[in-house]
């Protein structure tokens, strides 16, 4: 189940405030951009410096612990040759994994994407996958899982790359998600024009996973009801048991 090992879901709609509760802090100024998103609404970085959300606290330790990522991601085919962040997953001033989308146009071919997942400050690209014609809203989802090599998986649209790296996930001290991009890297990367449906897993996700997550090109988000948490243990729940109880895997 989708809800197995889910650590945070951020719908976007309107809100910072993920399904579980962990809520990103503002954009640095302080202006709030949602748009029409693949599935409600969606944040718009709009490619610009210091307009990007951040999760003060860590979701993960990326060197000991089996993570999945998974997003809609929407680049502007208007901007050519940009290396687009999707995410990052800093250590104070170091860069211990990023995630990009890069766009180009060619001769023969209407349009050239490129995902790429990088460890230790950009220094090499762990996987990648590449397609023509993707334009408009894509499903990404990754999933590493660190050792001696680094199993990696990409999903695209639901068209896996797997592989491995000889570069493995380092531990982070104080380890700070971005998401939609990373306001230092300024306009030689800046963030993606648009994200939604960011989540995150502490376990590597199965392809039928991500068949549920694609849904055929509709999306999937978690449905965690109050009213439904009220009923089956009260006004203080054990949040464990609901995502895991039939009545709500029933809904999600």
């Amino acid at each position: 189940m989708l809800t197995d090992g889910l650590v945070e879901f951020w719908t976007l709609n309107d809100t910072r405030v993920g399904a579980i509760g962990s809520t990103l802090l503002a954009p640095a100024d302080a202006i709030e951009r949602y748009i029409a998103g693949k599935i409600g609404k969606g944040w718009e970085p709009a490619l610009l410096q210091d307009r990007v959300l951040r999760g003060s606290s860590p979701l993960t330790n990326p060197g000991n612990t089996s993570w999945s990522a998974s997003f809609w991601v929407s680049v502007d085919p208007s901007e050519e040759d940009a290396l687009r962040r999707v995410f990052m997953l800093r250590d104070g001033a170091t860069t211990r994994i990023s995630a990009s989308v890069q766009t180009s146009p060619y001769s023969d071919e209407p349009f050239y994407s490129e995902c790429s997942l990088s460890f230790g400050g950009g220094q090499a690209v762990a996987a990648f996958w590449v397609a023509a014609g993707l334009l408009g809203w894509n499903h990404i989802a990754l999933s590493v899982s660190p050792g001696s090599p680094t199993n990696v998986s990409v999903w695209l649209n639901g068209q896996k790359w797997s592989g491995t790296t000889t570069r493995v996930c380092v531990l982070a001290t104080t380890p700070v998600l971005w998401v939609g991009g990373w306001s230092t890297y300024g306009a030689s990367s800046p963030p993606v024009q648009a994200i939604d449906a960011f989540g995150w897993w502490n376990r590597p996700v199965s392809d039928a996973d991500i068949d549920e997550l694609y849904n055929a090109g509709a999306g999937w988000e978690p449905v965690i009801g109050g009213v439904i948490t009220n009923i089956l243990w009260g006004s203080t729940p054990d949040r464990s048991r609901i995502l895991n109880s039939r009545i709500v895997r029933g809904m999600v």
